[in-house]
C-alpha cells in the first residue's frame, strides 16, 4: 500500500479555496495509507545562525528529523499550498528548509548531492489569485519546487492548479474546477500515480 503524505500549507484553514480543491482531488485515492501533515501546526522556525552550526554537526531537532524522516519514506508527495506573493507561504519554504538535511533528504558527495527520497513524485495543488501561467517570470513556486524535487531525488513534479480565482465569479470558479477534475477522471490520472 502506498504511503503518501500531503503537506496542508494553507493559511486559511477550512476556508482556502486550495484546500478545498486538494480534499476534492485526494478524495479519489483509494487503497492508500494517506497521511496529512499541517504545517502551521507544526510551526518550525528559519534555519538561524545557532541550528545551523548544530545541523552542521549532526545535531537537529528531534521534531524535525522526524518530519524529515516522513518525507524521505513516503512514496508520493503531495503539496497543498495557495501561491501568496508569486510564490508559496513562508511556513512552507520554512518546513523544506528544516527538512532538507545531509544523509536524511540527500546526500552530499563530493560538489553535489544525490537525492535519498523515495518518492516517485510531487504533486503541487494550488490555486492563485492572479492568471499566471507556471514557469512564467511572475511564478517564484514551480521552478523552485522542481530544484528542491531534483535535490532530493525525486523525478517528477506535476501542478494541478486553478488560476485567476481572484478575479472571477463563483460560477466561473466552480465551472473551472469542475474541468479540472473531469480531466483527471477522463485519463485515468488516479491510476497512474
Amino acid at each position: 500500500m502506498d504511503k503518501i503524505i500531503v503537506l496542508n500549507g494553507c493559511i486559511r484553514k477550512e476556508m482556502s479555496r486550495t484546500l478545498l480543491l486538494a480534499k476534492e482531488i485526494l478524495s479519489h485515492f483509494k487503497n492508500v495509507n494517506m497521511e496529512w501533515i499541517d504545517l502551521q501546526k507544526l510551526n518550525f522556525q528559519p534555519v538561524n545562525y545557532e541550528s545551523y552550526i548544530l545541523r552542521s554537526v549532526g545535531k537537529c531537532d528531534s521534531k524535525v528529523v522526524k518530519y524529515a524522516k516522513k518525507v524521505q519514506n513516503a512514496d508520493l508527495i503531495v503539496l497543498v499550498a495557495p501561491i501568496w506573493e508569486m510564490s508559496v507561504p513562508a511556513m512552507v519554504k520554512t518546513f523544506f528548509e528544516n527538512i532538507s538535511i545531509p544523509e536524511i533528504t540527500f546526500k552530499p558527495v563530493k560538489d553535489t548531492c544525490i537525492g535519498n527520497c523515495k518518492a516517485r513524485k510531487m504533486i503541487f495543488i494550488t490555486t492563485r489569485g492572479m492568471n499566471v501561467k507556471p514557469y512564467s517570470e511572475l511564478d517564484g513556486a514551480a521552478a523552485e519546487l522542481k530544484a528542491l524535487c531534483s535535490l532530493w531525488g525525486i523525478h517528477d513534479f506535476e501542478e494541478l492548479a486553478l488560476n485567476n480565482c481572484d478575479y472571477i465569479t463563483l460560477k466561473e470558479y466552480q465551472s473551472n474546477k469542475e474541468k479540472l477534475l473531469n480531466h483527471l477522471n477522463k485519463t485515468n490520472w488516479y491510476q497512474k500515480q
